[in-house]
């Protein structure tokens, strides 16, 4: 891996869904809690100086609610693409999209699903990882939930353990 370059990938888990809907898994909105909740990531995300310059988001309604709510916290929204293969995705799959994440972005960003977010991210934090984000994020990967992860090298060189867990946290409004 290039040593020179360090990439920071951020993973976030969609805000608290509304179940009170009978409509398809994809197009289940956001809850009143999930509404505040998703502006609260925006705002740790612009205290930890962590504006990614790429956002992946899966194509669900609540995957793109809590993305278009953190952007808004910018002053200048950072711009989001939709990646159909995020949704319901393996963390396997999601290790493939951050692996084809364009070279000249150094921060980056995936809005998911778990149990798949959950997944990849205990799978990337390697050595170097801060031991209590890794015992919190082994317990659970919460709603809201977002894990940073600091790799060294390219994207493309993403792999098990590769990562150090710098930060896990799930803001709350």
């Amino acid at each position: 891996m290039d040593e020179s370059t360090t990439r920071t990938l951020i993973i976030i888990r969609h805000a608290k869904s509304d179940w009170s809907h009978e409509l398809p898994d994809l197009r289940r909105p956001l809850s009143p809690r999930g509404l505040v909740d998703a502006p609260a990531v925006g705002q740790w995300l612009i205290q930890a100086e962590l504006a990614p310059q790429i956002t992946l988001v899966s194509p669900a309604t609540r995957t793109q609610q809590t993305w278009a709510l953190i952007a808004a916290q910018f002053r200048n929204g950072p711009s989001h693409s939709l990646d159909m293969r995020l949704y319901d995705a393996s963390w396997r799959t999601m290790l493939k999209v951050a692996q084809s994440l364009p070279p000249e972005h150094s921060i980056a960003a995936i809005v998911g699903h778990n149990p798949g977010s959950h997944e990849l991210a205990l799978s990337l934090a390697g050595q170097g990882s801060i031991e209590a984000h890794c015992e919190r994020l082994g317990r659970k990967f919460p709603t809201s939930g977002v894990a940073v992860l600091r790799v060294q090298g390219e994207w493309a060189d993403l792999d098990v353990a590769s990562a150090r867990l710098t930060d896990f946290v799930a803001p709350r409004g």
